[in-house]
């Protein structure tokens, strides 16, 4: 921090240093929704913390499984049925029934999943065009969603 001394008739003009940075000293974290509304963007959340402590043991597996696979960019995950188990698989069938139904998880295809972004936020800048994706699939879509909503870039394809 500089303290300068401006006389009158003198203009002094102050700027962000474009070299400097601000280091945060925590570490990479993961913001999960709340609940309320953001009246800025007009836009209500979802209270994880009360739908994750009423979920089956199968439904929380499978969502903490599809949250460690997903891109932070996009919320889409894929799981390999390959690299499960029996009891695995069993787990996700279970466990996804109860995921869609509480609105967190989608199914778009085969072992490929999106997950809520009002559930794990994405990054900031990304959320809207996610939020379309997420809306775009609706029951009738799920079985066979449009190829455009994860062909365009301007969706951010990761998985699909």
């Amino acid at each position: 921090m500089s303290i300068i001394q401006v006389s009158p008739g003198e203009i002094a003009t102050v700027g962000k240093d474009p070299k400097a940075t601000v280091k945060a000293n925590i570490p990479r974290f993961m913001p999960i929704g709340a609940a309320g509304m953001n009246y800025q963007a007009r836009i209500d959340g979802i209270d994880m913390a009360a739908i994750l402590r009423s979920l089956s043991s199968n439904a929380t597996w499978l969502f903490w499984t599809l949250v460690q696979l997903s891109c932070r960019f996009n919320n889409q995950a894929e799981l390999t049925s390959k690299t499960l188990t029996k009891y695995e698989k069993h787990k996700v069938t279970k466990g996804y029934k109860e995921l869609l139904a509480k609105d967190l998880v989608k199914r778009y295809k085969r072992e490929h999943y999106i997950i809520n972004p009002k559930a794990l936020l994405p990054e900031f800048d990304n959320f809207e065009d996610i939020w379309k994706i997420w809306n775009a699939l609706t029951p009738a879509t799920l079985k066979k969603p449009p190829n455009h909503l994860f062909r365009s870039p301007s969706n951010l394809v990761g998985l699909a």
